[in-house]
């Protein structure tokens, strides 16, 4: 049995994403007032963790990380995901629990963290580090040889420049397109990135 926990809207994507290529049965935890279907609705308590694959469904990185590792304490078995319409490169490897989507293309010698979301058309280019629970929305394009930290979120359509290295915690805004190394818990914007002022 696959559970799906769904911690905000974007449980719905990885729902019909994993439905269209399992044949097992999917089942659905819902967390923060998500709205889950009742005919596929399961309560936390009545999940056999022996008999289950976990994947958490939120496009919020630190949030997904915080219920990822609640999961990972109790013993959980995840769910690593890799639709079957993606190009993964064979020498590249993808940590437990990570989804990715449709259309997305993961180049030679990348590491892809536990936890993460790679979302429909993004492309990550060779001889990158992706670590734990980062967030790559639709249509992010990665250069080659970039390191990013834990829990960073790349909005839809944002572009980072080869050899950069960016910190954890890392919002890059819808469109971005980032050309130099980031710190950690910088949110940035814009073409080239700037850092959002506080």
């Amino acid at each position: 049995m696959i559970i799906i926990v769904a911690l905000d809207k974007a449980w719905r994507e990885y729902y019909a994403q994993i439905k269209e290529c399992c044949e097992e049965e999917i089942r659905v935890i819902a967390k923060n007032n998500v709205a889950v279907e009742s005919e596929i609705a399961i309560a936390e308590e009545n999940v056999d963790l022996s008999n289950a694959k976990i994947i958490v469904a939120s496009t919020d990185s630190a949030l997904r990380s915080e219920e990822f590792a609640s999961w990972d304490s109790k013993g959980a078995k995840f769910l690593t995901f890799v639709h079957p319409d993606t190009y993964i490169d064979n020498s590249s490897k993808i940590g437990d629990g990570t989804m990715v989507a449709r259309g997305a293309i993961v180049g030679a010698e990348t590491v892809i963290g536990r936890n993460c979301l790679v979302s429909r058309y993004a492309q990550i280019s060779h001889d990158n580090n992706i670590a734990d629970g980062c967030t790559l929305q639709e249509k992010v394009t990665l250069g080659g040889n970039c390191k990013v930290g834990t829990n960073t979120v790349f909005k839809s359509n944002s572009v980072l420049k080869e050899h950069c290295t960016i910190g954890s915690g890392v919002t890059c805004e819808v469109g971005a397109v980032i050309l130099n190394d980031l710190e950690d818990g910088v949110s940035v914007y814009g073409n080239p990135a700037r850092v959002k002022r506080q």
